[in-house]
């Protein structure tokens, strides 16, 4: 299901990040996770769960309020998000931070759309994650 390819993506972009020793807040349209180790984060993954309220641009004005000083900003969501409703939302970051979308849209071939510091993924299997976000220039 899209949701749960969704949360994967999340999971692994958050693992990631904690391996590579950065800084990692996971976020929904409702709420904060405390990712702060790789169990911690996939625990909180388990909890999460699909809700309709908002889409991207209520998740990049949360994201931006929350996380003023990210340099890095990694957004994930399902089909029902064009890329063209995704780099309206990105908008609202300043060149110098680095936006990540991946659109994930079940056995969809994967893309990556990059314009200035924002790129849109659009990912239909876990598997092309690596190669997306290497695409992605991150």
């Amino acid at each position: 299901e899209e949701f749960e390819l969704a949360v994967s993506v999340t999971g692994s972009l958050a693992l990631q990040a904690l391996r590579d020793e950065n800084n990692v807040a996971v976020m929904t349209t409702r709420e904060r996770l405390r990712a702060l180790s790789p169990k911690r984060a996939l625990d909180e993954l388990c909890s999460v769960e699909a809700v309709g309220d908002g889409g991207v641009s209520v998740l990049a004005r949360a994201l931006k309020h929350n996380e003023p000083n990210a340099s890095v900003v990694s957004m994930v969501t399902g089909a029902v998000q064009s890329a063209h409703q995704i780099r309206l939302a990105t908008s609202l970051y300043g060149l110098d931070i680095k936006v990540l979308a991946i659109r994930v849209d079940l056995g969809a071939e994967m893309s990556v759309q990059t314009t200035n510091n924002v790129s849109v993924v659009t990912l239909g299997d876990l598997e092309e994650l690596p190669r997306a976000v290497r695409r992605a220039s991150l």
